[in-house]
């Protein structure tokens, strides 16, 4: 099967199991709102926020794990080294993640929780404490059964992750409800579509590891290989933890100089323009690996068509989908909160333009990842993350919750929305 004909079918499965999940936590966070109220559903954005943090932990292996898999599996070179690789990466991950859980376990119990968290009086103290020890044990442990997505992503093979996703995302959906019916606390019904997205990743692993890959899990850490993944992991690893500053500082940010009540309003917000950003990551990130293929095989024609294929796409799919938030958003988000959370057009209306040059920033992002062209991008994401928190400090002040999105498009348009594309520009013309 051509790269061509494996992204597209890595799109089409991506685009239902995304979608299938997509569907799902709007149903979750509407089943959330009425029965936490929106208090209580702003803690679970704020704690899910915050714990969301912890994804960085990967150090930005994974990614480097998937490009190096990507240049075995271009030069056709053995298994053996590959398999390698994606095992000490995966058993050094699960490690930092046992350790980890173990240590913020405790410390949740020894920091002032209900002051940072700016915990309200209706709320349980108790309950807030168990609900980020799950958020936080369920986030670490998805960090590394979730390298099996890079694994099946390096060889094309991704529409391979499409049950697992599938059947992760409706199981959350499931816990919701049952634990909802149930009557549980918020620390069970706020964490429960993490639980599934845990459980879909720990299949696919399972699965992977009997299935006889080329690429197979091994019990084996290999020091010299995770050191020569380390260079540019880290610096994934810094684009990783600028881009989740920016993401989730925002919603924390509100909480702590506002309140729950504003930050579920901006949580809400930010999802349905974020509509704009996933639609378009879906035709984008399959092509992460054929792109880096064509790179490795010296095929320029090829990757610049596609360059201009996705750019036509991403405009295809942004243009509808902003003319039908500025339709139905109103609509959509009374049904969504129940009334509880009132339809903001100023916010939207920062938060369209932010998401769109976002997602069109993000073609020339994946050219450049997929080019193993990272250190670059890193440096310009920390410049981001810092100016997007000071503006966002200073705004939120002045302006409330339109103020922390302004601060995000204007720290964004200042710093990489045009600093990558005029990179991967300058590396096209030095590609002969």
């Amino acid at each position: 099967m051509s790269r061509e004909k494996r992204a597209w079918l890595t799109a089409g499965s991506n685009g239902a199991a995304q979608g299938a999940q997509l569907l799902a936590g709007i149903y979750a966070t509407y089943l959330l709102i009425r029965y936490l109220g929106a208090e209580g559903y702003g803690m679970v954005a704020v704690v899910t926020g915050i714990c969301g943090w912890l994804s960085i932990l990967n150090g930005g292996l994974g990614l480097s794990l998937k490009n190096f898999l990507i240049r075995e599996h271009a030069n056709r070179q053995g298994s053996e080294l590959a398999s390698r690789a994606y095992s000490s990466v995966f058993w050094l991950l699960l490690l930092i993640a046992l350790g980890t859980g173990a240590l913020g376990t405790a410390l949740v119990y020894v920091l002032p929780v209900q002051k940072l968290l700016n915990v309200g009086a209706s709320l349980d103290l108790h309950a807030v404490e168990r609900l980020v020890v799950f958020v936080l044990l369920l986030v670490l442990l998805t960090i590394p059964f979730r390298l099996v997505q890079f694994v099946y992503g390096a060889r094309q093979e991704e529409y391979r992750m499409f049950p697992f996703l599938l059947g992760g995302a409706l199981s959350g959906l499931l816990f919701v409800m049952l634990f909802i019916h149930a009557d549980l606390s918020i620390a069970a019904v706020g964490s429960a579509m993490m639980a599934g997205t845990l459980l879909g990743v720990l299949l696919a692993t399972l699965v992977q590891a009997m299935s006889g890959s080329a690429v197979a899990l091994h019990l084996v850490l290999d020091r010299d290989i995770l050191i020569g993944l380390l260079p540019q992991g880290s610096s994934f690893f810094v684009i990783q933890m600028a881009m989740i500053a920016i993401y989730q500082s925002d919603i924390f940010i509100v909480n702590y100089f506002i309140d729950q009540q504003a930050s579920a309003e901006y949580a809400l917000h930010m999802r349905i323009a974020m509509l704009i950003q996933f639609a378009c990551a879906l035709f984008v990130t399959p092509f992460w690996g054929a792109l880096g293929q064509a790179r490795h095989q010296g095929d320029r024609a090829w990757f610049v068509a596609r360059m201009r294929r996705l750019h036509a796409i991403a405009l295809g799919v942004s243009l509808p989908l902003i003319a039908l938030i500025a339709g139905f958003g109103s609509t959509l988000m009374s049904a969504w909160s129940g009334g509880t959370v009132a339809w903001n057009s100023e916010l939207m209306a920062t938060l369209i333009p932010y998401h769109l040059v976002i997602a069109l920033a993000g073609i020339a992002a994946t050219a450049l990842s997929a080019m193993n062209i990272v250190a670059g991008p890193a440096t310009i994401a920390v410049a981001n993350a810092v100016l997007n928190l000071v503006l966002s400090i200073w705004l939120v002040q002045v302006m409330g919750v339109i103020g922390v999105a302004l601060a995000s498009l204007l720290s964004y348009l200042l710093t990489s929305a045009w600093y990558i594309p005029l990179r991967l520009r300058t590396e096209m013309r030095a590609w002969v």
